[in-house]
């Protein structure tokens, strides 16, 4: 039967109130608002005029009032509040409880509780209606700044894009507030929205980059999350002269996310980032006078858009000198004959014994590294020595310098023979960087003699 109430509330297309012919508003409501959500409670109660009109009103009751996402509107004589869904109300659902009243539930009339929520868009926020900063320092004092919230949908559009373009900036001036010198870079981020993408959870992590990912850019926008170490292997092992200077070597490893968003190669950004400045801060660093790069192992994660390098340098350290290994030793060797003059006697064994000649000689042999080139040693002609052997201050000459030059003693030691063998090599890789390199082998005999008296 109609009954006309100045009261109507509409969601979806159910009407009840108002001058609805059989669907009554009866009683209180209870509106319940917060800047999140919003909760209406409000009973229906249908008066019918037979079994069948009551079983119909009450199904139109029960489905209109168990739907979700409809609008809702509440009217009381011509002023109405309107809550658009997807505009301004959100994620709406309606529950219908029969209430058992036996007051009301009698003949042909019913009555329900009726139950409508929904979330309300953070307009006041730009869309964002939670937000929570945490920072962390680490021992070195480098800060992690993780950051988490919710967004709601807003003037029609849907969440995602309220957040995707509104959250950097403001991002951005959270991260200047904390520290207006620092240099961010957004290691992780993740977020979940509802059925309608009208609320957005999302969390981000910053992390402050300390080093330059890319020769001269501290954040370059193709890597992410690098991580750059390098690693001295220098060894001593005691095979060497005094005071010389080894090759030394040198362990570098980058690790890093490229971004694929940016749509870089990796290995455009391995050839043209990450090895470069590798190079760059190995130079800058270690100051070499020379050096090459003696290994390398590249892997590039495609699946995961990883890129990761180990690369072993070999150089001299500045301040070294063009030797850079020497290994030096002396044998004497002693060969004497004596003279046997057999005695006839009758006795088998019987021999005068007188000495004989005496042969002492002292034989040097010497293996050195020498950056660059270094011809074979000359050390018997006249005038080669001087001429042959450049490198005399870092290689000095072996066995004393007796008897070299054309030069022969009347009594002592005299060089009686001189073998140089010069062997040219290279070390590293040609297409990054190589030391040249001459393996010097000498063998020098001298000999021992005493003028006659």
């Amino acid at each position: 039967m109609a009954i006309t109430n100045l009261f109507s509330i509409t969601y979806g297309t159910l009407t009840v109130g108002g001058a609805s012919d059989s669907l009554l508003l009866s009683g209180p409501y209870v509106v319940d608002r917060s800047h999140p959500r919003l909760r209406l409670v409000f009973d229906v109660m249908i008066v019918a005029t037979s079994h069948a009109d009551l079983q119909s009103l009450s199904e139109q009751v029960e489905a209109g009032f168990s739907a979700r996402d409809k609008s809702l509107t509440i009217d009381i004589a011509g002023d109405a509040w309107e809550y658009t869904f997807g505009d301004t109300i959100l994620n709406t659902t309606a529950t219908c409880a029969k209430s058992g009243n036996r007051d009301t539930d009698r003949g042909y009339g019913r009555a329900y509780t009726v139950t409508i929520e929904g979330d309300l868009p953070a307009a006041d926020q730009d869309g964002l209606r939670e937000l929570e900063v945490h920072t962390d320092f680490a021992p070195s004092r480098q800060k992690t700044v993780s950051m988490r919230g919710v967004y709601t949908a807003l003037d029609g559009d849907t969440a995602t894009t309220v957040y995707g373009a509104s959250f950097d900036a403001r991002a951005a001036a959270i991260l200047t507030s904390i520290d207006d010198e620092a240099t961010w870079e957004l290691v992780h981020e993740e977020s979940g929205r509802d059925r309608n993408d009208s609320t957005l959870q999302f969390q981000r992590q910053y992390l402050q980059i300390l080093a330059e990912q890319s020769i001269g850019v501290i954040d370059d926008p193709a890597i992410r999350d690098h991580r750059v170490s390098f690693t001295d292997l220098s060894q001593h092992p005691g095979d060497s002269a005094q005071g010389v200077h080894r090759l030394r070597r040198v362990a570098a490893t980058y690790d890093c996310a490229v971004d694929v968003e940016v749509g870089q190669d990796m290995q455009q950004v391995f050839d043209q980032k990450i090895l470069p400045h590798l190079i760059s801060l190995f130079v800058a660093n270690l100051s070499p006078r020379v050096y090459g790069i003696e290994e390398m192992r590249v892997s590039l994660d495609r699946s995961q858009s990883r890129a990761s390098v180990a690369v072993q340098f070999i150089y001299q350290k500045n301040g070294g000198d063009d030797l850079v290994e020497v290994t030096e030793s002396v044998t004497t060797r002693e060969a004497r004959t004596i003279d046997y003059t057999p005695v006839h006697n009758g006795q088998e064994l019987a021999f005068y014994v007188d000495s004989g000649w005496l042969n002492k000689e002292r034989i040097y042999s010497r293996t050195a590294m020498v950056v660059g080139d270094q011809p074979p040693i000359e050390r018997l002609s006249k005038g080669s020595a001087s001429a042959t052997d450049a490198r005399a201050s870092s290689l000095p000459a072996i066995g004393g310098g007796s008897g070299v030059d054309g030069v022969v003693n009347a009594s002592g030691w005299n060089t009686i023979s001189s073998t140089s063998q010069s062997t040219r090599q290279y070390i590293g890789d040609p297409d990054f960087g190589q030391i040249a390199v001459t393996i010097l082998s000498e063998t020098v005999t001298q000999r021992y003699s005493e003028a006659p008296r």
